[in-house]
């Protein structure tokens, strides 16, 4: 089911109702006319609210929540933007289970705001949100490029890559990606940084092995290795023309980010994760052309800790966005 866009999400503090310098992100907050054909063009919030992904994959129920948290958290930092325009494009909502369903909706509606050329910003739901994100990016690009030029690079914890024989879960969609690649004949590009030995079976590590997979463990995400995870980054990214941002809150340690369905031992530092995001995000910023932040579950949280720092985190993103232009300019 898509809900449009909920108006009284986006409400908080005012300093000033006509100074724009005083403006905070929820009074710049507009509605997404139908068909999406606003005549600004500029970064679109699109929710996922889905649980059953996690569900299914035994974690802690409470993501379907994330994406409208997320939106208030968000909304009350200031506005530096003023050339930006914000879109909340409303919320693709799991009804009865159905996953896979959601995940066909929730790319159909991707689609639909990269065709009337605006930046996708998806806020989950579990993890089973990247299906419906890849899907949405590849339909799009299907018009203009070939789907075996897309990168994927995942901030995560965890592979994702499980078996979906039982059943789709938060777990599986890395996998169901590999396999429609295979189908189509085209390279299975994918990256994941920040992976846990302690948190993913040798299965999994096999699984990676053999599909290919880049992948960087959380123990060397760190300030004297930087050089040497650019230069993977860069060897990544180089057969890629396009470059699909995947951010799992639970990359990030328990202590910083306890609101999330599999809370991480260790994880990599928000510094590490900003570094790298604004490496890739800058360095090739021709090529970013979809972001979503995943695994927010703000049953957990603690006095709004994960909710403040996820929306940092998507604050800082959109940031670079409105810097350097990675949305086409009106």
């Amino acid at each position: 089911m898509y809900e449009r866009s909920v108006t009284s999400i986006w409400g908080g503090r005012i300093d000033s109702e006509d100074n724009e310098n005083s403006f905070l992100v929820h009074q710049k907050v507009k509605e997404l006319d139908s068909p999406f054909i606003n005549k600004n063009r500029g970064v679109v919030i699109l929710g996922f609210a889905c649980d059953e992904g996690v569900r299914k994959n035994k974690g802690r129920v409470g993501a379907r929540e994330g994406s409208y948290e997320l939106k208030k958290t968000f909304g009350n930092f200031a506005s530096h933007w003023k050339e930006l325009s914000i879109y909340d494009g409303g919320c693709v909502i799991c009804e009865g289970g159905k996953i896979k369903e959601s995940q066909v909706e929730l790319s159909e509606e991707i689609y639909k705001i990269m065709s009337a050329g605006h930046f996708p910003f998806i806020l989950g739901g579990g993890h089973e949100t990247a299906y419906g994100s890849y899907f949405g990016l590849k339909k799009f690009l299907g018009e203009t490029e070939p789907s075996n030029s897309i990168g994927i690079i995942n901030f995560d914890a965890h592979f994702d890559l499980r078996s979906y024989k039982q059943s789709i879960s938060s777990g599986t969609p890395f996998l169901q990606i590999a396999d429609d690649c295979k189908m189509d004949n085209v390279d299975f590009n994918y990256f994941c940084f920040g992976i846990s030995k302690a948190n993913n079976t040798r299965t999994l590590f096999k699984t990676a092995d053999n599909l290919g997979v880049n992948y960087v463990l959380d123990s060397e995400v760190n300030f004297y290795n930087i050089q040497n995870l650019e230069k993977k980054l860069d060897l990544f990214i180089k057969n890629c023309e396009t470059i699909y941002l995947s951010i799992d809150m639970d990359v990030l340690p328990c202590y910083i980010a306890p609101g999330v369905s599999a809370p991480a031992p260790r994880g990599i530092t928000i510094e590490m994760l900003m570094y790298f995001l604004r490496f890739v995000l800058i360095k090739y910023r021709d090529k970013v052309k979809l972001v979503d932040v995943v695994e927010f579950a703000p049953v957990y949280d603690i006095d709004g800790q994960t909710a403040r720092i996820a929306s940092r985190l998507i604050y800082d993103i959109i940031d670079i966005i409105y810097k350097f232009h990675l949305f086409i300019k009106t």
